[in-house]
Order: C-alpha cells, then sequence, then structure tokens
C-alpha cells in the first residue's frame, strides 16, 4: 500500500495540474449541489424566482413567455428546487466526469504520443 501511496504522491507532484482538474471533476460529479447552487443564483435563478437585474432577468425580458421544457424553465425550476433539479443535476455530474476523464485520458495520451516521437 506504501507503493501505491508513493506511487500516486508522484504523479500528483509531477502533474499538478491535471490531478487538480481531475479531482475538481470528480468533486462535481459526486456532488453536484457544489456548483449548481452558486452557479445558478450568480444567473439569477434563485428560490424566489428570477432575481432583478440579473443575467437570468435580462434574458426572460429578451425572450418574453418562458416556453415549458425550454432551457430558461428547466434552470428557473432548478433554482427553485422544482423538477428541473434533476436534469440540471444529471447534466452536471456527466459534464464533471467528461472533465475528470478528460484530464486523466488526456495526459495519458499526451504522454503516449511524446514516447512515440522519442
Amino acid at each position: 500500500m506504501d507503493e501505491v501511496r508513493k506511487t500516486v504522491g508522484k504523479y500528483i507532484t509531477a502533474h499538478a495540474i491535471v490531478a487538480a482538474v481531475a479531482v475538481g471533476g470528480a468533486i462535481v460529479a459526486m456532488a453536484p449541489q457544489v456548483i449548481i447552487v452558486p452557479v445558478l443564483g450568480l444567473l439569477g435563478f434563485t428560490g424566489n424566482g428570477v432575481a432583478a437585474s440579473s443575467i437570468a432577468a435580462t434574458v426572460h425580458a429578451s425572450i418574453g413567455n418562458v416556453a415549458p421544457g425550454s432551457l430558461f424553465a428547466t434552470l428557473q425550476s432548478a433554482g427553485a428546487a422544482g423538477a428541473g433539479s434533476g436534469a440540471v443535476t444529471a447534466a452536471t455530474q456527466i459534464a464533471g466526469s467528461a472533465v475528470a476523464a478528460a484530464a486523466v485520458g488526456g495526459r495519458f495520451l499526451l504522454s503516449k504520443a511524446l514516447k512515440a516521437k522519442l
């Protein structure tokens, strides 16, 4: 077990950015509310509806009536912890997983490509 710990420690030290992105993606995948709640709040989708003078309010003013099932309606529902929460949570988990996989997989492919050129 100590050998594994040392190997992982060396990899993290040598590839700190890749490790940070992979861990960040994994955290988002496992606990999507860590990112969903603050991002929705920053955009203006709150538990009390669309916040005045927010990005969401500007978009809402430009589109007029919101179509049921639209992206705006889904985000508005998620902001109010409604039915859209599940869709936004799933999308966030998929994105987090993709980021983690891309970080690790991209680093692996890059190392293979560099070894092939040597």
